[in-house]
Protein backbone atom coordinates (compact mmCIF):
# COMPACT_ATOMS: atom_id res chain seq x y z
CA UNK A 1 0.00 0.00 0.00
CA UNK A 2 1.40 3.23 -0.51
CA UNK A 3 1.39 5.83 2.26
CA UNK A 4 -2.19 7.68 2.00
CA UNK A 5 -3.56 3.94 1.73
CA UNK A 6 -1.65 2.64 4.75
CA UNK A 7 -2.85 6.08 6.59
CA UNK A 8 -6.60 4.86 5.87
CA UNK A 9 -5.73 1.25 7.36
CA UNK A 10 -4.46 2.37 10.46
CA UNK A 11 -7.15 5.00 10.87
CA UNK A 12 -9.94 2.23 9.55
CA UNK A 13 -8.44 -1.02 12.51
CA UNK A 14 -7.47 2.61 15.00
CA UNK A 15 -9.12 0.82 17.87
CA UNK A 16 -6.80 -2.73 17.83
CA UNK A 17 -3.58 -1.78 15.70
CA UNK A 18 -1.73 1.90 16.91
CA UNK A 19 1.64 3.10 15.39
CA UNK A 20 3.21 2.69 18.58
CA UNK A 21 6.71 1.00 18.94
CA UNK A 22 6.75 -1.36 21.29
CA UNK A 23 7.34 -5.20 22.08
CA UNK A 24 5.38 -6.98 20.23
CA UNK A 25 4.11 -10.96 19.54
CA UNK A 26 4.44 -12.12 15.69
CA UNK A 27 2.32 -14.32 14.29
CA UNK A 28 3.55 -15.47 11.04
CA UNK A 29 0.95 -17.29 8.85
CA UNK A 30 2.06 -18.72 5.70
CA UNK A 31 0.72 -22.13 3.24
CA UNK A 32 4.86 -22.59 2.83
CA UNK A 33 7.67 -21.75 0.27
CA UNK A 34 6.61 -18.38 0.43
CA UNK A 35 9.04 -16.42 2.74
CA UNK A 36 7.70 -17.04 5.85
CA UNK A 37 10.58 -18.75 7.21
CA UNK A 38 13.11 -14.90 6.24
CA UNK A 39 10.29 -13.27 7.94
CA UNK A 40 10.08 -15.12 10.84
CA UNK A 41 13.82 -15.28 11.12
CA UNK A 42 14.28 -11.44 10.43
CA UNK A 43 11.93 -10.42 12.91
CA UNK A 44 13.19 -13.04 15.94
CA UNK A 45 16.77 -11.26 15.30
CA UNK A 46 15.42 -8.15 16.04
CA UNK A 47 16.13 -6.42 19.58
CA UNK A 48 13.47 -7.55 22.59
CA UNK A 49 12.53 -3.89 23.21
CA UNK A 50 10.42 -4.42 19.86
CA UNK A 51 10.09 -8.44 19.79
CA UNK A 52 8.83 -10.20 22.71
CA UNK A 53 8.66 -13.34 20.39
CA UNK A 54 7.42 -15.07 17.19
CA UNK A 55 5.11 -17.90 15.85
CA UNK A 56 5.06 -19.59 12.90
CA UNK A 57 1.66 -20.52 11.54
CA UNK A 58 0.31 -23.04 8.59
CA UNK A 59 -3.42 -22.59 9.44
CA UNK A 60 -5.88 -21.85 6.65
CA UNK A 61 -8.87 -20.51 8.46
CA UNK A 62 -8.27 -17.51 10.22
CA UNK A 63 -9.65 -17.13 14.04
CA UNK A 64 -12.36 -14.42 14.26
CA UNK A 65 -10.95 -13.42 17.78
CA UNK A 66 -7.07 -13.30 18.87
CA UNK A 67 -6.52 -16.66 21.75
CA UNK A 68 -3.31 -17.11 23.69
CA UNK A 69 -1.76 -20.24 22.17
CA UNK A 70 -2.02 -24.18 23.23
CA UNK A 71 1.67 -24.49 23.72
CA UNK A 72 4.82 -22.20 23.30
CA UNK A 73 5.84 -22.62 19.93
CA UNK A 74 10.04 -23.37 20.06
CA UNK A 75 11.27 -19.53 18.80
CA UNK A 76 13.46 -19.93 15.18
CA UNK A 77 16.96 -21.14 15.52
CA UNK A 78 19.65 -18.30 15.04
CA UNK A 79 22.32 -20.05 13.38
CA UNK A 80 23.07 -19.14 9.11
CA UNK A 81 20.62 -18.74 6.21
CA UNK A 82 17.17 -18.11 7.40
CA UNK A 83 16.47 -20.78 4.86
CA UNK A 84 18.35 -23.43 6.75
CA UNK A 85 16.43 -22.52 10.57
CA UNK A 86 14.58 -24.49 11.93
CA UNK A 87 10.93 -22.23 12.60
CA UNK A 88 8.27 -25.14 13.56
CA UNK A 89 4.64 -24.20 12.10
CA UNK A 90 1.27 -24.80 14.02
CA UNK A 91 -2.51 -24.33 14.14
CA UNK A 92 -4.34 -21.51 16.18
CA UNK A 93 -6.48 -22.76 19.10
CA UNK A 94 -9.80 -22.94 19.38
CA UNK A 95 -10.18 -23.61 23.35
CA UNK A 96 -7.78 -21.28 24.77
CA UNK A 97 -8.39 -18.30 27.10
CA UNK A 98 -9.32 -15.01 24.43
CA UNK A 99 -7.29 -12.04 24.34
CA UNK A 100 -8.98 -8.70 25.53
CA UNK A 101 -9.42 -6.54 22.79
CA UNK A 102 -7.77 -3.91 24.39
CA UNK A 103 -4.14 -5.77 24.09
CA UNK A 104 -4.70 -6.98 20.47
CA UNK A 105 -2.31 -4.26 19.37
CA UNK A 106 0.56 -6.16 21.51
CA UNK A 107 0.03 -8.64 18.38
CA UNK A 108 0.63 -8.69 14.41
CA UNK A 109 -0.95 -11.17 12.36
CA UNK A 110 1.18 -11.36 8.97
CA UNK A 111 0.01 -13.47 6.02
CA UNK A 112 3.12 -13.64 3.55
CA UNK A 113 2.63 -15.82 0.39
CA UNK A 114 4.06 -16.41 -2.72
CA UNK A 115 3.39 -17.92 -6.47
CA UNK A 116 2.41 -21.40 -5.15
CA UNK A 117 4.17 -22.64 -8.01
CA UNK A 118 7.14 -21.84 -6.81
CA UNK A 119 6.17 -22.81 -3.09
CA UNK A 120 5.28 -26.28 -4.09
CA UNK A 121 8.29 -26.49 -5.89
CA UNK A 122 10.42 -25.20 -2.90
CA UNK A 123 8.03 -27.80 -0.12
CA UNK A 124 5.90 -30.26 -1.33
CA UNK A 125 5.69 -33.67 0.57
CA UNK A 126 2.34 -35.51 2.60
CA UNK A 127 2.94 -33.69 5.41
CA UNK A 128 3.42 -30.16 4.32
CA UNK A 129 -0.18 -30.86 2.82
CA UNK A 130 -1.34 -31.67 6.14
CA UNK A 131 -0.01 -29.04 7.62
CA UNK A 132 -2.11 -26.46 5.51
CA UNK A 133 -5.60 -28.36 5.33
CA UNK A 134 -5.24 -29.94 2.23
CA UNK A 135 -6.93 -32.97 0.41
CA UNK A 136 -4.27 -35.03 1.10
CA UNK A 137 -5.26 -38.82 1.22
CA UNK A 138 -2.96 -41.40 2.58
CA UNK A 139 1.46 -40.93 2.29
CA UNK A 140 1.38 -44.34 0.99
CA UNK A 141 -0.27 -42.89 -2.10
CA UNK A 142 0.41 -39.09 -2.22
CA UNK A 143 2.00 -38.55 -5.77
CA UNK A 144 4.99 -37.13 -6.81
CA UNK A 145 5.05 -33.63 -7.42
CA UNK A 146 4.97 -34.57 -10.94
CA UNK A 147 1.98 -36.62 -11.00
CA UNK A 148 0.16 -33.41 -8.96
CA UNK A 149 0.56 -31.30 -11.69
CA UNK A 150 -0.47 -33.50 -14.06
CA UNK A 151 -3.63 -34.64 -12.02
CA UNK A 152 -4.73 -30.35 -12.19
CA UNK A 153 -6.14 -30.16 -8.84
CA UNK A 154 -5.57 -28.04 -5.93
CA UNK A 155 -5.27 -30.60 -3.48
CA UNK A 156 -3.13 -28.79 -1.25
CA UNK A 157 -6.30 -26.38 -1.32
CA UNK A 158 -3.85 -23.55 -1.80
CA UNK A 159 -6.53 -21.52 -3.44
CA UNK A 160 -9.17 -21.26 -0.27
CA UNK A 161 -5.78 -20.78 2.11
CA UNK A 162 -5.20 -17.91 -0.02
CA UNK A 163 -8.74 -16.32 0.02
CA UNK A 164 -9.53 -16.74 3.37
CA UNK A 165 -6.70 -14.59 4.82
CA UNK A 166 -6.90 -12.25 2.00
CA UNK A 167 -10.45 -11.36 1.74
CA UNK A 168 -12.23 -8.82 4.44
CA UNK A 169 -14.41 -10.52 7.01
CA UNK A 170 -16.66 -8.71 9.37
CA UNK A 171 -16.81 -10.97 11.94
CA UNK A 172 -12.87 -10.93 12.10
CA UNK A 173 -11.86 -8.49 15.46
CA UNK A 174 -8.09 -7.79 14.19
CA UNK A 175 -6.30 -7.09 10.78
CA UNK A 176 -4.13 -9.30 9.24
CA UNK A 177 -1.17 -7.88 7.07
CA UNK A 178 -1.09 -9.65 4.12
CA UNK A 179 2.41 -9.32 2.85
CA UNK A 180 3.41 -9.98 -1.13
CA UNK A 181 6.99 -11.89 -1.31
CA UNK A 182 7.77 -11.07 -4.76
CA UNK A 183 7.17 -7.15 -4.46
CA UNK A 184 8.04 -6.63 -0.59
CA UNK A 185 11.86 -5.55 -1.53
CA UNK A 186 9.56 -2.45 -3.39
CA UNK A 187 8.80 -1.28 -0.57
CA UNK A 188 10.52 -2.20 2.82
CA UNK A 189 9.65 1.08 4.85
CA UNK A 190 5.99 0.85 4.67
CA UNK A 191 5.91 -3.09 5.20
CA UNK A 192 8.27 -2.24 8.29
CA UNK A 193 6.11 0.80 9.34
CA UNK A 194 2.78 -1.14 9.47
CA UNK A 195 4.51 -3.67 11.16
CA UNK A 196 4.64 -1.32 13.90
CA UNK A 197 8.84 -1.36 13.86
CA UNK A 198 11.17 1.31 14.30
CA UNK A 199 11.95 3.07 10.85
CA UNK A 200 15.60 1.88 11.25
CA UNK A 201 15.20 -1.55 11.05
CA UNK A 202 14.16 -1.46 7.69
CA UNK A 203 17.72 -1.44 6.50
CA UNK A 204 18.49 -4.56 8.08
CA UNK A 205 15.77 -6.26 6.22
CA UNK A 206 17.16 -9.16 4.46
CA UNK A 207 18.30 -8.99 0.84
CA UNK A 208 16.77 -11.09 -1.78
CA UNK A 209 17.85 -14.59 -1.99
CA UNK A 210 16.28 -17.48 -4.12
CA UNK A 211 17.58 -21.02 -4.00
CA UNK A 212 17.85 -22.48 -7.70
CA UNK A 213 15.43 -25.09 -8.99
CA UNK A 214 15.00 -26.07 -12.57
CA UNK A 215 15.80 -28.69 -14.89
CA UNK A 216 19.52 -28.89 -14.24
CA UNK A 217 18.45 -29.58 -10.34
CA UNK A 218 15.98 -32.17 -10.91
CA UNK A 219 18.19 -34.26 -13.15
CA UNK A 220 20.90 -34.08 -10.77
CA UNK A 221 18.56 -35.59 -8.08
CA UNK A 222 17.06 -37.77 -10.47
CA UNK A 223 13.34 -37.02 -10.51
CA UNK A 224 11.37 -34.57 -12.70
CA UNK A 225 9.76 -32.32 -9.99
CA UNK A 226 11.89 -28.94 -10.88
CA UNK A 227 11.32 -28.87 -14.74
CA UNK A 228 9.67 -26.24 -16.58
CA UNK A 229 6.91 -28.90 -17.74
CA UNK A 230 6.16 -29.79 -14.19
CA UNK A 231 6.16 -25.55 -13.47
CA UNK A 232 3.57 -25.18 -16.73
CA UNK A 233 0.52 -27.32 -15.51
CA UNK A 234 1.19 -26.01 -11.89
CA UNK A 235 0.58 -22.69 -13.18
CA UNK A 236 -2.55 -23.74 -15.10
CA UNK A 237 -3.72 -25.37 -11.72
CA UNK A 238 -2.63 -22.34 -9.95
CA UNK A 239 -3.97 -19.07 -12.39
CA UNK A 240 -6.80 -17.56 -10.75
CA UNK A 241 -4.62 -17.35 -7.11
CA UNK A 242 -1.54 -16.17 -9.14
CA UNK A 243 -3.69 -13.86 -11.06
CA UNK A 244 -4.46 -12.19 -7.69
CA UNK A 245 -1.16 -12.05 -6.45
CA UNK A 246 0.75 -10.49 -8.86
CA UNK A 247 -2.23 -7.94 -8.77
CA UNK A 248 -1.74 -7.15 -5.59
CA UNK A 249 0.58 -4.56 -4.00
CA UNK A 250 3.52 -4.82 -1.28
CA UNK A 251 1.68 -5.24 1.54
CA UNK A 252 -2.10 -4.58 1.60
CA UNK A 253 -3.73 -4.20 5.63
CA UNK A 254 -7.56 -6.50 5.72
Amino acid sequence: EDLSALTTAFSRWSSVMTRAEKPRTYVIISYGGSGSKMLSGWISDLPKSSVVTVKHMHDPNPPNQMRTFNRPLREASHNGDYRDRHIPGGMFSKDTALIPKDEYDNYRYVYIFKDPVEGLVSRYGHGHCVHVGGDCGSESNFPSLDQYATGGKDFFKIGDFFDKWTTPNPSREYPVLCINYHKIWDNVPSVVEALGLPEKYASTFPKRTETVRNNKTGAKEGHNNHSEDVREKLRKIYKSVRDKIFDMPAMTII
